[in-house]
């Protein structure tokens, strides 16, 4: 649960070994506040809320309940950590803001072979919209 000492290249590294989509790296700062670095088998991403809920069930199970404070790429995220009554932890984040913008024609929408902004109906209002990293 500490990072500390791993380079970009050794997160990188475990993160392509596990082939998880994400995986998330703590860097303890204070006292239930962590850094939280998040890298694909790829590269570093800004954010992801599973890796987050995972290793927020994580903590708990070793620090127990309680509010953990987590800064990321995309800003503050805090965690709430409840132990429930047979001792399960369950931990709900507060994400960070999403962005949002109208699609533009001829826009990809997802894989080619599934939808495009031309294929929708013109009357249609369609959006694009993420969270952690503005939508270009």
């Amino acid at each position: 649960m500490d990072a500390q000492g791993l380079s970009d290249a050794e997160m990188l590294a475990i993160a392509a070994e596990l082939g998880y989509s994400e995986s998330a790296f703590l860097f303890p700062t204070g006292e239930r506040q962590y850094r939280v670095r998040y890298f694909s088998p790829l590269a570093e991403v800004a954010f992801c809320g599973h890796a987050t809920i995972a290793t927020s069930v994580a903590l708990g199970e070793r620090i127990g309940q309680g509010t953990v404070h987590l800064a990321t790429q995309a800003g503050p995220v805090p965690v709430e950590i409840v132990a429930g009554p047979a001792g399960d932890i369950t931990a709900v984040l507060t994400s960070p803001p999403a962005s949002t913008r109208p699609a533009h024609q001829g826009v990809d929408m997802g894989r080619p072979s599934l939808l495009t902004c031309a294929a929708i109906p013109g009357d249609t209002r369609v959006k694009v919209s993420g969270t952690a990293v503005p939508i270009p």
